[in-house]
């Protein structure tokens, strides 16, 4: 490959989970900190993890991360494979290296999801790593991150409202409301903005907003609420909708809204939508926890 120019790096970021931190030392030694795809460099962000409890935590969050690196035997009382549950549910864009320094049994077929022996580790993070950047050119790529990232925002924001507006579930308020009547993104933006930071001149509605009074001053949600989140719908929508520029096709294009098929132009809307998800589930955390009883 070519030597590229180390000034002009990025990030690759990877969630490596393993209960031997002392034993992941020497892969990660080996990887590096660094690989180069055609003529950029990009820089391996490792954020390592003891436990699944961990792992699930960080991903939760709402955090991208390019790729998960798992040991496959992480105790007598977990395996590795458990943390498929988050790959396989909200977190689908994530590709999933499981390693073993022991063959590994009962191997799950996905889409996402790859095998190595301990001693081919190194080598299999290198080559999905091309694999992966390079994928981001791709028309149909990043119409499958984007639209599935953007399905687990959408459903943030629906458990918050579902949770503010029909908390004993009476109502069935998701069945009834939210899944039948299809309400656009932005009229649930505002409809959670007016929630959380409308002015109320009665004490009724003055309770109603309590629960939001311990969002942090730097809390980014009202930004999110405000601009960001008509940012993300545009982007959506021309990944989902546009077609190949005729003048570069390494653009798509939806009438005068155009978007870089690149992995920094369509990392920035997955990050964007990211903190989205961590945005609501900020809010949703503030109102079950008054619900719980916490102060």
């Amino acid at each position: 490959m070519a030597q590229g120019n180390e000034e002009s790096q990025d990030k690759f970021y990877i969630l490596w989970l393993d209960d031997n931190k002392d034993g992941t030392a020497p892969y990660i030694s080996r990887l590096g900190n660094k690989t180069n795809v055609g003529e950029k460099y990009y820089k391996f962000e490792i954020k390592q993890v003891e436990n699944l409890r961990s792992a699930s935590e960080e991903l939760r969050k709402g955090k991208y991360y390019d790729m998960l690196v798992v040991d496959w035997n992480l105790s007598d009382k977990e395996k590795g494979d458990a943390i498929l549950n988050e790959v396989t549910g909200q977190y689908t864009y994530t590709h999933c290296i499981f390693y073993s320094r022991l063959p590994i049994k009962n191997k799950k077929d996905h889409g996402l999801v790859s095998y190595t022996k301990a001693e081919g580790l190194v080598s299999a993070i290198t080559e999905r790593t091309f694999e992966r950047i390079s994928n981001f050119g791709m028309a149909y790529y990043a119409r499958g991150i984007v639209l599935s990232m953007y399905a687990d925002l959408e459903e943030s924001i629906d458990n918050f409202l579902a949770d503010y507006l029909d908390p004993e579930g009476k109502l069935r308020f998701r069945e009834c409301f939210l899944s039948d009547y299809h309400i656009d993104m932005g009229v649930k933006a505002n409809i959670v903005h007016k929630i959380v930071y409308g002015k109320s001149n009665n004490e009724k509605g003055a309770a109603l907003q309590e629960p939001f009074n311990r969002l942090e001053e730097e809390s980014l949600v009202e930004e999110m609420l405000k601009v960001k989140i008509r940012n993300i719908i545009k982007d959506r929508n021309t990944v989902a909708h546009g077609q190949p520029d005729r003048s570069n096709q390494g653009k798509l294009g939806r009438g005068k809204d155009k978007i870089e098929l690149s992995r920094e132009r369509i990392l920035g809307v997955l990050l964007d939508i990211a903190e989205g998800i961590s945005a609501f589930t900020e809010l949703d955390k503030c109102l079950t926890g008054t619900q719980n009883g916490t102060a």
